[in-house]
């Protein structure tokens, strides 16, 4: 770990005034909050759909393996047809964006919403390219 690392300092991004963590920053966060004596965390991901260029994506984190109960989930839907980055990697695109939620609701990251920076990102450029259809 980098002495500069803490988990007190959590890294943002200003989107139209607001802070966001990026799915990366979340990722760092859990590895940084595992105590040595722990075996870890746990991220599971599952593919609920794919058709038609659609994807839907189910994260599972469990901070702590010992303590499996205490899990949290996020969900995410991408298409392959909206955006450049889904065009090619909508799939993974959809994974991170669902580990990026379950991050959020198990607390890691969400400095001022759940959604991640990632997230709103893909959102505001899924928008913008609707705008000039």
């Amino acid at each position: 770990m980098n002495m500069n690392d803490s988990l007190d300092t959590v890294k943002t991004i200003s989107i139209r005034g607001k802070q966001y963590v990026t799915v990366a920053e979340r990722l760092r966060q859990l590895h940084l909050s595992v105590n040595n004596d722990m075996p870890g965390p746990s991220i599971d991901t599952k593919i609920v759909y794919a058709e038609g260029g659609v994807y839907i994506v189910k994260a599972t984190v469990i901070p702590d393996v010992t303590q499996p109960d205490c899990f949290f989930t996020g969900h995410a839907k991408e298409d392959e047809s909206k955006g450049q980055i889904n065009g090619t990697s909508a799939l993974e695109n959809c994974e991170t964006s669902a580990i990026g939620r379950a991050l959020g609701n198990a607390g890691y990251g969400s400095a001022e919403s759940i959604a991640s920076a990632n997230e709103v990102m893909n959102a505001m450029h899924q928008q913008n390219t609707k705008k000039e259809s």
